[in-house]
């Protein structure tokens, strides 16, 4: 409902960068300035050119707009000039625990992609949606689950907002799938907050986050990937 949609078939449309950015664009003409235009979905491995997209990439899509997309894996993300002005990311920004925030090779400036714990950098700025956004995305995504005839689904990582929000869609009777939430670690003191149904709702689990993402090139192998990221030779 809010974020653009920038997958690759079969799942989406998106084949290349310029088509990536054209979709982009579309969204930031019917957005005003200043507001974020985000998007989520992107592979680099599925589009025509073979990389991520960079901060110029996203400055063709506006540098009026803070612009900020999202990797199918979740774990990168890519910021245009206009976002990383607005969280403070520089030349001089310290690479955070757990992340990385790359830079291009010549003079040494974040190049907009940041991996990890580097992303919550810039999307820590960006506005949360409103109560009333979240009640109509859990409605769209539920028609979406049963119109395919799926009943049940899991949520890996659910936040305390993620339950207060299927919470009070069961209490208003919108909720009609199952769900099976696995907590998000840093969580505490889940049980009091979720008053649904035992039937809705199961809190099953825990989510542990422990290395990166093979599908981004972030998790750590015991040998080379069998398919090497763009520049790199015998990356592990």
């Amino acid at each position: 409902l809010y974020r653009v949609d920038l997958n690759s078939p079969p799942i989406g449309a998106i084949r290349t960068m310029d088509q990536l950015i054209a979709t982009l664009k579309r969204k930031a003409a019917a957005t005003p300035v200043e507001e974020w235009v985000v998007g989520w979905g992107y592979d680099d491995t599925l589009l025509a050119e073979s990389r991520h997209p960079t901060r110029d990439d996203l400055d063709r899509v506006s540098t009026r707009h803070p612009v900020w997309i999202v990797h199918i894996s979740g774990h990168l993300a890519v910021a245009n000039s206009r976002a990383l002005e607005m969280a403070g990311v520089t030349r001089t920004t310290q690479q955070p625990r757990g992340g990385r925030i790359r830079v291009e090779a010549l003079p040494g400036e974040p190049n907009g992609v940041c991996e990890e714990a580097a992303r919550s950098l810039v999307s820590r700025h960006i506005p949360a949606y409103t109560a009333e956004q979240r009640q109509a995305a859990i409605r769209q995504a539920q028609a979406s689950y049963l119109a395919k005839g799926v009943t049940t689904t899991v949520i890996a990582g659910a936040s305390l907002q993620t339950l207060q929000d299927l919470d009070a869609a069961v209490a208003s009777s919108t909720l009609r799938l199952r769900i099976s939430a696995l907590l998000a670690p840093s969580l505490d003191g889940i049980a009091p907050a979720l008053r649904a149904p035992p039937e809705r709702i199961h809190v099953t689990g825990v989510k542990l986050l422990q290395d990166g993402s093979i599908q981004g090139y972030t998790g750590f192998l015991g040998a080379p990937y069998y398919r090497q990221p763009e520049g790199k030779q015998d990356y592990r």
